[in-house]
């Protein structure tokens, strides 16, 4: 195989390696703290952020494509990241006065990747006390190598919690 074969594959074989993956950080007081003792959880969308895409190509969008933009992304990542909590048993509920506790959770510069979909650089979880606003736990997810997924992202912010369930 000629070097000039072989440069495509480095980029790819560096991706297999590395992956495009979400590394998350968490602060949790004590190993001993289990988020399960302040369940109920509220969680609500703190910030996000995120620029607009065009789907269709650009002119075929303004024609007869749709228009979506990161904020309506980050509110599809909201659901989602709700949606891992509860399948790893996590109560969730709609009525933040009836929470044992508030999940804040934030994601941010969503965009429109043609190649891997919506992207984002990281993902926070801020796990507060109802009536006190003590944090619990805080976690981040974020990019390994290459932007991940806000798909990707909101698995590994999940995953962290129910680690700590």
């Amino acid at each position: 195989m000629t070097s000039a074969r072989r440069r495509p594959l480095i980029p790819l074989a560096l991706v297999a390696t590395l992956g495009c993956g979400a590394s998350v950080q968490s602060v949790v007081p004590s190993p001993e703290t289990r988020l399960r003792d302040y369940a109920p959880m509220f969680v609500a969308l703190l910030t996000a952020s995120g620029g607009l895409a065009l789907s269709g190509g650009q002119l075929g969008a303004l024609v007869g494509g749709t228009l979506s933009d990161g904020e309506r992304e980050a509110v599809r990542a909201l659901e989602s990241f709700k949606f891992e909590l509860m399948a790893g048993g996590v109560t969730v509920i709609a009525d933040s006065t009836k929470a044992g506790s508030i999940v804040e959770f934030s994601i941010g510069s969503i965009r429109y990747d043609p190649l891997a979909g919506w992207i984002a650089d990281q993902a926070l979880a801020k796990v507060r006390r109802v009536g006190t606003g003590e944090v619990i736990a805080f976690y981040r997810a974020n990019a390994q190598a290459i932007t991940p997924t806000v798909n990707k992202l909101v698995g590994s912010l999940a995953q962290a919690m129910l680690a700590n369930y």
